[in-house]
């Protein structure tokens, strides 16, 4: 058996498998419930933590492509307290290699319980098939200080 490696787009070797977006602007929505995974609710309202969303991106180089990653957190109630995201346009017939994308909450207020992650992608020259940009290795931290400091409610 051979393995064929695909086209169009660089091997990493910390990418074993990703997901590639097609022509239609299509979403993939993670949702995390931090408490339910294990972090104190202490923790989250006074020593607030690092939360970091990283993943690998690329996309084919014969193929133009664009791709929103984002990510939002919320209180008890689901409200949007906090937001980021980051933007990536591939022009057509440009080489990339796989890249590392971040996404950082430091400063944030009490009451966080929710995280979502969003990445919204697609192709740009409407190819039918899988041509759109890739995602791989989704990963959320959760980052305690090494010299923890305890934060009132209102600061």
């Amino acid at each position: 058996m051979e393995q064929n490696s695909g086209y169009g787009c660089e091997q990493h070797p910390d990418v074993e498998k990703c997901f590639a977006f097609s022509y239609a602007n299509s979403s993939i929505f993670i949702f995390v419930d931090l408490v339910a995974k294990g972090i104190d609710p202490w923790i989250l309202d006074y020593v607030r933590p690092r939360i970091r969303i990283s993943q690998k991106i690329n996309h084919r180089h014969d193929c133009a492509a664009r791709l929103t990653f984002s990510a939002e957190l919320y209180n008890e109630t689901r409200t949007s307290e906090r937001s980021q995201s980051i933007n990536k346009k591939w022009p057509q017939w440009t080489e990339t290699p796989w890249t590392d994308v971040a996404l950082e909450f430091n400063d944030y207020p009490s009451g966080m319980r929710h995280l979502t992650v969003q990445n919204t992608g697609q192709d740009d020259q409407f190819w039918k098939g899988f041509y759109g940009p890739k995602i791989a290795n989704i990963e959320v931290q959760v980052i305690l200080p090494e010299v923890p400091i305890v934060k009132r409610n209102n600061e």
